[in-house]
Order: C-alpha cells, then sequence, then structure tokens
C-alpha cells in the first residue's frame, strides 16, 4: 500500500445511470427501488453517492422478512434495525443509503476493521459490498462534520473513540459473529508511512515537470530532506503498531448528539476506512492534531488522557506525534499533486484541492524546526 496506490490508475467509475443500472441488479435495491442518486464527494479513492429509495410503508414487515431470508444475518440485522430507526421518525419518506464506489478492489482488511468498528458504534455498518464493482452500501449517519474550535465535550467524545478504534485489533471490544474476520487480521503487513511517502515522492519526481501541479523539483528534493530527518528520528523511538484508520480528516469524521445514554452525549463516527492500516497510532492521532489546530494545553490534555487510557508511553507518544505531523503535513502536499497528476477528468478537480491550500500547506513545512 502507499498513499497515491489508489490515484496511480485511471478511475475506473461509472456515469450516475450506469450506477442506477448497476445497484437495481443488487438484491438490497430489489428490495428498496432507486428513485434518486446524488454524488455526495469525490475522493482520491472512492466517490460517495446518497442514493435515495422508495419505502412503502404498508410493506415494512414483509421487506424485514426478505431481508432475513436473502441477508447474511449480521447484515439483515444493521438493515432491520436501520428501517426500523428510518420509519420511527419518516414512515412515509423515502430510505437513504449511501453507496461508496472504490476506484481499486475491497481491501479485505479495510472492510473486515469497518465491521469490527461498525460493532463498537464507531462506524456505518456495510450493508452490502459487491467486490467485482468495488461497490460498498452503507446506511446514512446522521450528524455534522466539524473542523477547528472542537468543544471540550467534542475532543473528549472523538478522544474515546479513537482509544475504541486503536483496541479493535487487540481482542478487548466485540468481534462480528464470522470467526475468519479476527483469524485474518492476527498477523497483518504494517504500512511504514515514511517509506511510502519516499517512494510516492519519487514517482513524482520522475514526472515531467509540465504534469506536476503547483511544486518544483527543488521543492520535492526539500520535501524528500525533511522525510528523511523524520525517519532517522523515528527509527530510534519505540513503535506503537495497532490497526488504525490512517485517514481522519474532519470530512471523514461525523459528530452526533446521543439522546440515549445519559454517559455519552457525544457520538463519534469515523468514515472511509479505505485506507486502514496496521501501523503507529501516532499516524491518527497527528492527523486529528493537524486537521483541527489541536495545540497548547488541549492538545496535551489529548495526549496525556488518551495515553491514559491507551497505557502508552506519554513521552514517547508526543514527540512522535510531532514528527508524525510533519508526514501528514508532506502527504497532504503528495495528495494535492497527486489529484491533478490522476485527475480522469481535467474539468473535474478532486474535493482535496478544496480542503488544501499547496502554498499554506509548503509554507507550514518550511516552519517547523526539527
Amino acid at each position: 500500500m502507499t498513499f497515491s496506490s489508489t490515484s496511480i490508475e485511471n478511475k475506473n467509475t461509472f456515469t450516475i445511470k450506469q450506477l442506477e443500472i448497476k445497484l437495481a441488479h443488487y438484491p438490497l435495491f430489489t428490495l428498496f427501488p432507486v428513485i434518486d442518486i446524488s454524488p455526495i464527494s469525490n475522493g482520491l479513492s472512492n466517490e460517495v453517492y446518497s442514493v435515495s429509495c422508495a419505502l412503502n410503508p404498508h410493506e415494512i414487515a414483509s421487506t424485514i422478512n426478505a431481508i432475513k431470508a436473502q441477508f447474511p444475518e449480521e447484515q439483515a440485522q444493521h438493515i432491520a434495525v436501520y428501517l426500523d430507526e428510518h420509519t420511527s421518525y419518516a414512515k412515509n419518506e423515502p430510505i437513504n443509503f449511501i453507496v461508496k464506489q472504490l476506484i481499486k478492489p475491497i481491501s479485505p482488511l479495510s472492510f473486515h476493521l469497518q465491521r469490527l468498528a461498525a460493532s463498537n458504534h464507531i462506524a456505518p455498518p456495510i450493508l452490502y459490498a459487491n467486490k467485482e464493482d468495488s461497490i460498498q452500501v452503507m446506511t446514512q449517519i446522521k450528524g455534522e462534520h466539524l473542523t477547528q474550535n472542537l468543544s471540550d465535550e467534542h475532543l473528549a467524545a472523538l478522544r474515546e473513540a479513537v482509544v475504541t478504534l486503536h483496541k479493535l485489533g487487540q481482542g478487548t471490544f466485540k468481534k462480528p459473529a464470522n470467526k475468519q474476520t479476527s483469524t485474518s487480521l492476527l498477523q497483518p503487513e504494517k504500512f511504514d508511512v515514511c517509506s511510502s511517502i519516499i517512494n510516492d515522492l519519487n514517482k513524482i519526481n520522475e514526472l515531467d515537470e509540465t504534469l506536476i501541479f503547483g511544486i518544483s523539483k527543488q521543492d520535492l528534493c526539500e520535501i524528500n530532506a525533511i522525510v528523511n530527518q523524520v525517519h532517522g528520528r523515528l527509527n530510534i523511538i519505540k513503535e506503537d503498531n495497532t490497526f488504525i484508520h490512517c485517514d481522519l480528516n474532519p470530512y471523514n469524521i461525523l459528530f452526533s448528539q446521543n439522546n440515549t445514554d445519559p454517559h455519552k452525549k457525544i457520538n463519534v463516527t469515523f468514515l472511509d476506512w479505505d485506507y486502514a492500516c496496521f501501523t503507529d497510532v501516532c499516524w491518527d492521532l497527528a492527523c486529528i492534531m493537524y486537521e483541527f489546530k489541536i495545540t497548547g494545553a488541549k492538545r496535551e490534555q489529548f495526549i496525556s488522557h488518551y495515553c491514559q487510557q491507551a497505557k502508552l508511553n506519554q513521552k514517547d507518544i508526543k514527540e512522535k506525534v510531532e514528527l508524525y505531523e510533519v508526514l501528514y503535513i508532506v502527504a497532504c502536499i503528495l495528495w494535492v499533486v497527486l489529484s491533478e497528476v490522476n485527475a480522469h477528468n481535467p474539468n473535474k478537480q478532486s474535493d482535496i484541492h478544496a480542503r488544501y491550500n499547496l502554498d499554506v500547506i509548503m509554507k507550514e513545512l518550511r516552519k517547523i524546526k526539527l
């Protein structure tokens, strides 16, 4: 796996009409006929759509029976719960699903890790997956994407969710019924963040300069030197590897009010598990620190409480988060550059361009003193 692995080739995507035809042949959408498909996002590794479907309120009982007959127990339960929640507040309205089309085949690791996360209420359940078309269908989770200036309550909820996420592979949380899920994750291959970034830098450096968006070969040499310096420092600090999300930007995190549990006021749901992997926990923490601009006392508190809950060395984690944050800034630069190099439609830019300003990120990188 590399950060560019999902964007180095042309996208094999459908038009909305083609997607509608495909979905009509899936078992789920024979029960819920498609009314409308609306694009939500266009990223490097996937395209996401909201799919509105017809729901006859007089046939809910028979629909649930058909679901139980056609789907595996775990998926049937998720669909039935989602249907029940929907009809409790919108009985006569269409029901919406999220359909995600991946550019590459569905990763078994990300698929199983999302299932583990869903069973612990920090990810949307996967209701249906078609490996041939690289399509996943999920419930539509209600909530909001927050960016900066998170309240103390939101920070605490986010921290709790990250601790839960990082314990998924440790056998301390509930696993889905399928026993193969846990055994397939026992001996994962470690994702080396530094090596991946260096590999992507080399790929970009080999391109004709006219194809590179907003960055010079001199900039690339400067970035490469910084990454090598960070790599050297990380090599002498103990690793804390586990299963991580690997892409915890604000658009992949939903916050919502919890009205059922008096001890938990805010729910946190992690979306888009395409990059999920086995590596150091500090990559996820660095993503959060940078994306939400968590600094000063709030940063200290977040890391301190995280380390207490995760039982990790606070001094090591703090130092590694600072180093991984540098790598994350570099990764953001790579994503912007690669989204332009690999654009499958010259008139359609990836959402990455709306999120990151290349000049601003380069200035941030140059200000860092290692």
